[in-house]
């Protein structure tokens, strides 16, 4: 939804089950709960609102995050994060996966990955963002041994997995796409 919404939009048509479901402006469709209901991902900003108990309205233009205006939700945001109690960080979690020093070109002119370091420790939940080009899926092909390594370490449980292989490796890591 975050891409059709990052364009400048006049309407928003959800068809579901062979009929369509609704034809609206964007602002409209956000304030409705047709996508949920739909099995649609709302944009994660409107789902957190949500979260902390706001009614969007569409009056506050939220298909568009930059021109949102928030006025309206300030105090039910504040009340949510004021009784939120965040749970207790674990920094004794034993270290799964540690990324040294990794940087990769696949030519010798462009360098695609610089200077890498990342800990994954046990039980924790890891998501790879960043925008098309950033080095997101040559990361993980570089983790799954997809391409060698060429500068850095990747280590599994303190072992260097640079002898694995791409089964071997498959046997310890999963990697789950977007969607």
């Amino acid at each position: 939804m975050e891409d059709a919404l990052y364009r400048n939009v006049d309407r928003i048509i959800v068809v579901g089950e062979g009929r369509i479901v609704a034809d609206m402006t964007p602002d409209e469709l956000l304030s409705t709960d047709i996508l949920v209901k739909q099995g649609i991902r709302e944009p994660l900003y409107i789902a957190a609102l949500k979260h902390a108990g706001c009614t969007i309205d569409k009056d506050t233009h939220p298909s568009q995050i930059d021109k949102l205006d928030v006025s309206s939700y300030k105090e039910k945001v504040r009340e949510w994060f004021d009784k939120t109690e965040l749970p207790a960080k674990e920094n004794d979690a034993k270290e799964v996966l540690k990324i040294e020093n990794v940087s990769f070109s696949y030519d010798a002119k462009k360098q695609i990955l610089k200077d890498i370091n990342i800990t994954v420790k046990e039980g924790e939940m890891l998501s790879i963002v960043g925008k098309n080009g950033a080095g997101k899926t040559t990361l993980s092909n570089l983790i799954c041994g997809f391409y060698p390594s060429v500068e850095g370490r990747i280590l599994y449980e303190g072992e260097d997995m640079a002898s694995l292989s791409i089964k071997e490796r498959g046997e310890r890591i999963g990697l789950v796409m977007q969607n």
